[in-house]
C-alpha cells in the first residue's frame, strides 16, 4: 500500500516539530536513473583511462584495476557522493531530494555507507523488487537500506532569494558611498 502520510515529523530537542515531505517514488526512480547514467559514464572513463596507461605495462594489472573499478564503482559513487555532499547525488540534486537521518540531521558518512551496502539487497531477486516492496509498505517510504542506515529520502524545495539587488546601472545605493 503507497504510503499515506507523505511528511515526516521530528521533534526537536528545543520542543519545535519541524516536518519534511519524503520523496515520492517516481522522484526517486528518476534520481536513480540520472545516476546511473552518471556513474555508468564515470566507470567506463576511469576504465578506459586505466586501458590506456597501465595497458602498454602489463595486462593483467590492468585486467585487476579495471575490474575493481567496474565492480565498486556504484557503491563509491552513491557512497561518496551521499556522505561527502550532504546527502545528495547528482541525480538527487537534480530532483531536489536529500537523504536526511531519520531525526531530520544530515546523513553521515557511516550512514550513507551502511544504506548503501544494503543496496544489493533491495535489488533482489530483480529490478529493485525487495526495495519497492519495503518502500511501499513502510510508512516513511524507506528501503531495507535506509531501514538499516536509520535514513529517510526528502525532497528539498528549492531556495527563493528573497531580494535581487539593483542592476549597477541604476547607480550606488546610499549604503555603498
Amino acid at each position: 500500500m503507497l504510503p499515506v502520510n507523505l511528511d515526516c515529523a521530528v521533534l526537536l530537542p528545543e520542543k519545535v516539530v519541524v516536518s519534511y515531505r519524503l520523496a515520492n517514488v517516481g522522484s526517486r526512480i528518476v534520481a536513480h536513473l540520472v545516476d546511473l547514467l552518471i556513474s555508468f559514464a564515470l566507470i567506463i572513463a576511469t576504465d578506459l583511462l586505466i586501458g590506456f596507461t597501465l595497458g602498454m605495462v602489463d595486462t593483467g594489472l590492468t585486467s585487476f584495476f579495471t575490474l575493481l573499478v567496474t565492480t565498486f564503482g556504484l557503491f563509491l559513487y552513491f557512497s561518496l557522493f551521499e556522505g561527502l555532499w550532504n546527502g545528495q547525488t547528482l541525480g538527487k540534486k537534480a530532483l531536489s531530494l536529500r537523504v536526511r537521518s531519520i531525526d531530520g540531521t544530515p546523513v553521515t558518512f557511516v550512514g550513507a555507507l551502511y544504506r548503501n551496502l544494503l543496496r544489493p539487497a533491495d535489488f533482489l531477486p530483480f529490478f529493485y523488487l525487495v526495495g519497492m516492496v519495503a518502500i511501499f509498505t513502510n510508512p516513511r517510504a524507506q528501503r531495507l537500506g535506509d531501514l538499516g542506515a536509520g535514513t529517510i529520502v526528502t525532497f528539498e524545495p528549492r531556495a527563493v532569494p528573497r531580494f535581487t539587488p539593483a542592476p549597477h546601472k541604476f547607480g550606488l545605493h546610499p549604503f555603498e558611498r
